[in-house]
């Protein structure tokens, strides 16, 4: 490589994209700094732009951090995640929150190259309802108003995971590496929402995740310290419609609630809290039910037997399949592509040889034609 083509390279990598690979493997620029072998200060001056990356260092980098070279030649907008509130309340270490934030960032850009290939076909669209202004009412009425917008029947929602898949939001399963974070959502620069859920929860604590974030979709534009109690709210009327769950509220027992866990899909504690937030319960009841769930260890861990099975997402996967299938990429071109490792590529996006061969089940999908 002769000098001008050094230069260049010195010059293509970005900041942005050096930030974004450290903390998506949870390391502190000290860490980077030792493993790369030079000094923190060279790290420091590397992410704010003020030193050239030298062939070499980007070798190092890439090796390191495990990623392809191209990968820091990309440049990529971060864009905060707006879980300040979120963060407060549980009390999520700041290393593993920039882990988060630059986990969700990469695989949307990676999903927004996706995207340029395929369109999606969705049946329902998704209306905003600015809970700040006074004409759409209470979370619990912007909830009603939705479930009557997308047309759902009355009673429990049989897949949540299906329905929004069916508005064209996807849902993207991660390991976050802790149980304390439930899932975030964001959109695409083309206004594609995505719901980012803990794969690592119980069924019912997903759908309501699910729910949550809808709800954060639907009515939040910014963040507000109001807004996850009001996410909550329009969750459990979302999932719960309270004309159609209140008379099957009355005389509650442990044994009741997990009868109408099975039913409803929501956790034992969701709708005990529903009962006593519609009334129906005095306060010695309620104190007392939440005693006997405390003395089971019904809190953390709901009774096995009792278990809601996890909804599956498939649009993502689809949309993977069409770019094996249907447009003719390898798994190494999709890889190099998306600029992962191709380990890591069918890690991230749970692909196999066999996927490959799978055939498309669903139309939401439309391969765009780029000839």
């Amino acid at each position: 490589m002769n000098k001008i083509e050094t230069i260049v390279i010195r010059q293509s990598v970005k900041k942005e994209r050096i930030i974004l690979a450290r903390e998506s493997r949870g390391l502190l620029q000290g860490e980077l700094a030792k493993a790369v072998g030079v000094s923190q200060g060279k790290i420091s001056k590397m992410e704010g732009g003020f030193l050239d990356v030298s062939e070499e260092n980007l070798n190092r980098l890439s090796k390191t951090l495990g990623y392809p070279r191209e990968f820091f030649l990309e440049f990529t907008e971060i864009y905060p995640l707006g879980l300040n509130y979120y963060r407060k309340n549980i009390k999520i270490p700041v290393r593993l929150f920039k882990s988060i934030e630059a986990f969700v960032n990469l695989r949307r850009s990676e999903i927004e190259k996706l995207l340029q290939s395929v369109d999606m076909d969705f049946e329902r669209a998704t209306p905003y309802c600015d809970i700040e202004d006074e004409k759409y009412g209470t979370p619990e009425i912007i909830a009603r108003s939705l479930r009557k917008f997308w047309k759902i029947p009355r009673g429990r929602i049989g897949n949540m995971t299906e329905l929004l898949e069916s508005a064209g939001i996807l849902v993207i399963p991660c390991d976050f590496g802790t149980k304390e974070f439930s899932g975030v959502s964001t959109w695409t620069k083309d206004g594609i929402h995505l719901i980012f859920i803990n794969r690592k929860m119980p069924g019912d604590r997903m759908r309501f995740t699910l729910a949550h974030e809808l709800g954060h979709i639907v009515m939040h534009k910014l963040t507000t310290e109001t807004m996850e109690v009001e996410a909550h709210k329009f969750a459990s009327e979302f999932l719960m419609p309270s004309e159609d769950i209140k008379p099957q509220l009355f005389g509650l027992t442990i044994n009741k609630l997990a009868q109408l866990k099975l039913h409803w899909k929501v956790s034992m504690s969701a709708i005990l809290m529903k009962a006593n937030d519609l009334g129906l319960l005095k306060d010695r009841q309620y104190r007392y039910l939440w005693y006997q769930m405390g003395k089971y260890g019904y809190k953390t861990n709901e009774p096995i037997e009792y278990n809601v099975p996890q909804e599956k997402p498939t649009l993502l996967s689809e949309m993977i399949t069409t770019h094996l299938k249907e447009l003719g990429f390898s798994v190494n071109e999709l890889s190099s592509m998306l600029l992962l490792g191709e380990d890591e590529f069918k890690s991230i996006y749970s692909v196999e040889n066999k996927d490959i061969k799978k055939p498309i089940t669903k139309l939401r999908l439309i391969s765009k034609n780029v000839g």
